[in-house]
């Protein structure tokens, strides 16, 4: 090869490289400028993200509520079918964290039961803002 050519290529491969860590530097630049901004985006978002976490929670708690509430239903129709006490039955069923409203007999033939309990709905251990109330119903057939 000619020497003008190797002078050439070399001149032109440094060039290269200074437009390369020129670019670099000025991306690094702009890196470092916006250091902060993830940790802002994620804080704007962390009150939305425990709305929605509480939101679910008391889904979730809604729904276990209907669940014990339908069973404390079934145990005091099934006290009552029994000759027992539908309420004691009833309060026994209903875990700690509800709060059992009523106990009532409906009119019919067999052991008709209708439990109404609550739901809480708050902050668990810091503040109840409102109950949520359920009523269920069953039916066993009399023991005699």
């Amino acid at each position: 090869m000619a020497p003008g050519l190797s002078a050439m290529s070399s001149c032109s491969a440094a060039r290269a490289a200074d437009t390369i860590r020129a670019r670099r530097g000025r991306g690094l630049a702009r890196v470092r400028g916006e250091r902060g901004a993830t940790s802002v985006e994620v804080a704007g978002m962390l009150p939305i993200l425990l709305v929605v976490i509480l939101f679910l929670g008391h889904a979730v708690a809604i729904v276990a509520g209907v669940d014990a509430t339908t069973h404390a239903a079934r145990e005091a129709a099934r006290a009552a079918s029994q000759g027992g006490a539908a309420g004691p039955a009833a309060a026994q069923a209903i875990p700690g964290w509800m709060r059992l409203d009523s106990v009532g007999a409906l009119s019919c033939a067999d052991a008709c039961v209708q439990v109404k309990a609550s739901v809480p709905l708050g902050i668990p251990g810091v503040v109840t803002v409102t109950h949520i109330q359920i009523t269920r119903d069953a039916t066993f057939a009399r023991v005699d």
